[in-house]
């Protein structure tokens, strides 16, 4: 073989060589930018996520105060001034408190430290302060050992549940209200049962309990939406999803 070809057929050798290490990092940077993008997206979910949160939290102190105004009224037409005067003295008390946690839950959007409440943890406290001077009584019935949820997957639920609440006490008349969450091995489920009925004493179906918004819950985390009409009264509604869909740990 020639010199002159040895050369060349080297020198392509060289250019293959620095064109494999060329892909290479390119490749291996641009692995790094999806990476690097990919957290920042993570960090700004996270952020919204808790914005949300201090939304919800905010929207579902305000819903019982607003309850507990609808109870005073209520007391005031059954001419029970005592007792109307001492709701609406919680209600203010209550606003008061509102108006400090919202100050203290905007601090904490850019808190590192993540919320170790469990789902169950936040549906007691939400279905105490959504039945604070509400004559109904609200319950939370957990089964299973809890687990700990993808973030969006416990949003919606705390979501789906707070709004289907507060549709039986202000609209519905319910006295009993159960929540039922049960931590299954291959599924997690949520739903609320009342005994509620319409103002007008007609039977209270699915409805008018906003099913689109019932929906679009259901589908952004993947979950089966069921409903149910009580007989002559009630009316049941759950949310059904996969634990892979479900569980923070279903995937390790």
């Amino acid at each position: 073989m020639r010199p002159g070809i040895e050369g060349l057929i080297g020198l392509l050798g060289v250019l293959v060589a620095c064109g494999v290490a060329c892909l290479f990092v390119v490749r291996f940077s641009a692995r790094r930018a999806r990476r690097e993008q990919a957290r920042r997206q993570a960090r700004a979910e996270d952020r919204d996520r808790r914005a949300r949160a201090l939304h919800d939290s905010l929207l579902q102190n305000t819903q019982g105060v607003v309850l507990t105004m609808h109870a005073a009224r209520s007391r005031l037409d059954a001419g029970d001034v005592a007792k109307a005067k001492a709701l609406l003295d919680r209600a203010l008390a209550d606003s008061d408190e509102i108006v400090i946690e919202g100050r203290e839950r905007i601090q904490e959007l850019d808190a590192a430290a993540e919320s170790v409440e469990t789902l169950s943890e936040v549906l007691e406290l939400t279905l105490q302060a959504l039945a604070r001077g509400h004559p109904a009584q609200c319950r939370l019935h957990v089964q299973g050992d809890p687990r700990a949820l993808l973030p969006c997957v416990a949003d919606e639920l705390h979501r789906f549940a707070r709004e289907t609440v507060v549709e039986a006490l202000a609209h519905a008349n319910a006295r009993q209200i159960e929540v039922d969450l049960a931590y299954g091995a291959s599924e997690l489920r949520l739903g609320v049962r009342d005994d509620g009925r319409d103002p007008g004493s007609e039977p209270r179906g699915p409805g008018q309990l906003r099913v689109h918004e019932l929906r679009a819950m259901a589908t952004r985390i993947g979950a089966r939406l069921e409903l149910r009409a009580g007989a002559p009264t009630g009316s049941e509604v759950s949310l059904a999803l996969s634990a892979e869909l479900a569980y923070a740990d279903a995937g390790g």
